[in-house]
């Protein structure tokens, strides 16, 4: 192992004022980041809540074109699959400080495209798949700046803070955005108002943009701390003589191969609940669509932040990762469980299960994000290309699975004898979501299987 240098070099001299915060603005990169990330999530799941209106104004069938209607959801995923490896890429050339800018730029073209005067469900796509792309390149954007510009303890606040954002985004989706549209279409309620309770997230998203311009300086871009830390423990490329592929490094470490299965499971299943959980309640409970709204919001996203919470005070202070990983899978398959045997007699059964899902899926979310940034050998870059392939795994999951729930749903529906709209769509959600959550079986398996990366395994090592 090499030796720490016994003096400062000017650039070491420059890195410690930087960890210190004199020229780095980390609280205002903390808030840019996590707003701008929030606002992305959101949109994630930002068809569901208006997806009645979105119906009657593209004139779509309710029944028959089910993974139509979900595709509006997870068509998405189709360019942040390629944005996460691409931007992954651009990172390496221009650096996090551009590729989040980038990032910003084409999810605010995305979202704002909803106000293109059309009544074609294609132009409606079109604005989803651009917001795909811009989603995509925030991701590795994302893991780098955390690398980069943030000590090892702030580090770790926002990894646990990143794993908030997907649950978040759908709170402020499914609580906030269906009143900003309801009350904008004025009398005429959500049918008016949907396209701008959906688009007007895209001038935030301009807002973030325009502070981050101004306020993040080029000189950001040659601070990398983690590459410091390595470098005083004498353990980078450059030290050990080794040269990695960087989009290889996920694949080649079995924790992130198993996380990996683990994530895609998890994603495909947190997409469909996503997609039609509001529906569901409006036809097994007979909601309205502003109530089912508030019950998804409620039952999905709010106690998924509540796990997020919780997950990050148990791995924080047991210092393990595995565990809280594991018992998560299956709490979530208790969950899906729970709500498709009581969805007959009762939505506040849909709403229980759907709560201890969100808990779960919620809970592992931050030793998730803290497993790639704790490996042997990691760096900035490394981190960056982990999160891009779990994450782009995961999406492929559930750009498909939307699609894959809603013909299921309709094939169930068309083989039953089951007559009435709302009994149909009831029937359909519950047996589609049951067979699709048996997945996390396998889940459950692999993350028994999982190596511990945390300290807690360290000081129980050193203690026998």
């Amino acid at each position: 192992m090499a030796n720490p240098p016994t003096t400062l070099t000017p650039l070491d001299a420059d890195i410690k004022d930087y960890m210190k915060g004199k020229y780095l603005p980390a609280g205002l990169i903390a808030v840019l980041l996590l707003v701008g990330g929030t606002i992305g999530y959101a949109h994630n799941t930002t068809p569901a809540p208006f997806m009645p209106s979105i119906i009657s104004f593209f004139g779509l069938d309710a029944v028959l074109d089910q993974s139509v209607i979900n595709l509006s959801m997870s068509i998405i995923f189709a360019t942040t699959v390629p944005g996460n490896y691409l931007g992954t890429w651009l990172e390496q050339k221009i650096g996090a400080r551009h590729l989040f800018s980038l990032a910003m730029i084409i999810m605010a073209i995305g979202v704002l495209f909803v106000f293109v005067p059309s009544n074609k469900y294609g132009i409606f796509l079109a604005g989803r798949v651009i917001y795909g792309l811009g989603f995509g390149f925030s991701i590795p954007a994302f893991g780098s700046a955390f690398m980069k510009w943030f000590r090892p303890k702030g580090r770790q606040l926002m990894v646990t803070l990143n794993g908030l954002l997907p649950l978040l985004g759908a709170l402020v989706s499914y609580a906030w955005l269906p009143i900003v549209g309801a009350a904008y279409g004025g009398e005429a309620g959500m049918e008016a108002g949907w396209n701008f309770g959906y688009g007007f997230t895209g001038f935030i998203l301009v807002a973030v943009l325009a502070i981050w311009l101004i306020f993040m300086r080029k000189s950001a871009d040659n601070i990398d701390i983690a590459a410091e830390e390595e470098r005083f423990l004498g353990t980078t490329e450059a030290d050990t003589g080794k040269k990695e592929n960087v989009f290889a490094w996920p694949f080649i470490r079995q924790e992130t191969r198993f996380m990996l299965i683990c994530f895609i499971c998890d994603f495909m299943m947190y997409m469909y609940i996503a997609t039609v959980l509001p529906l569901w309640l409006m036809s097994a409970g007979g909601m309205g669509e502003v109530q089912a709204n508030f019950w998804a919001a409620i039952a999905f996203p709010l106690f998924g932040v509540v796990g997020v919470i919780l997950g990050g005070v148990i791995t924080n202070a047991t210092g393990r990762r595995q565990p809280v990983i594991f018992w998560c899978q299956v709490i979530k398959l208790a969950g899906i469980v729970l709500a498709c045997f009581t969805a007959d007699f009762s939505a506040f059964g849909i709403i229980i299960g759907m709560a201890l899902f969100g808990l779960g899926n919620g809970g592992w979310m931050s030793p998730f994000f803290l497993v790639p940034t704790e490996m042997k050998g990691t760096s900035a870059s490394k981190v960056a290309a982990s999160y891009a392939t779990l994450m782009s795994c995961g999406y492929v999951a559930g750009l498909i699975m939307p699609v894959v729930g809603g013909l299921l749903a309709t094939n169930l529906i068309e083989a039953s004898t089951i007559v009435g709209e709302n009994a149909q769509l009831a029937y359909g959600y519950k047996w589609s979501m049951l067979i699709l959550g048996l997945f996390h079986i396998i889940a459950i398996i692999f993350a028994a299987k999982l190596n511990e990366t945390g300290p807690g395994k360290r000081q129980k090592a050193a203690s026998l």
